[in-house]
């Protein structure tokens, strides 16, 4: 759970031991909520896991446009997004698999 929050670009409020369970306190971007944080981690604790969240406030982030081209040339407005400017490239070649 916590390698998944941290490459989720999360901060570690706090960590509780209460048993044999854990309650973890997680400051996550929205962003990367939205996307698949919940199916993540209810794969990683094989369902076990139960997630909580509030909206706390706005923050401003290092933010970059990754536009798709198609053949150096043609541009595809439609494919373009705002990403983390950390996993940029990640998220570019996972983009552009080639298909045939």
């Amino acid at each position: 759970m916590l390698k998944l929050c941290n490459d989720k670009r999360g901060t570690q409020q706090k960590m509780l031991y209460l048993g044999t369970q854990v309650s973890l306190q997680y400051a996550l971007p929205l962003a990367e909520v939205v996307l698949d944080f919940f199916d993540r981690l209810k794969s990683a604790s094989r369902g076990y896991a139960s997630f909580d969240y509030e909206f706390s406030h706005f923050e401003a982030a290092p933010l970059v446009k990754l536009d798709m081209l198609i053949t150096a040339t043609r541009w595809m407005p439609c494919r373009s997004s705002c990403i983390a400017r950390a996993p940029t490239s990640a998220v570019a070649s996972s983009s552009t698999r080639c298909r045939s």
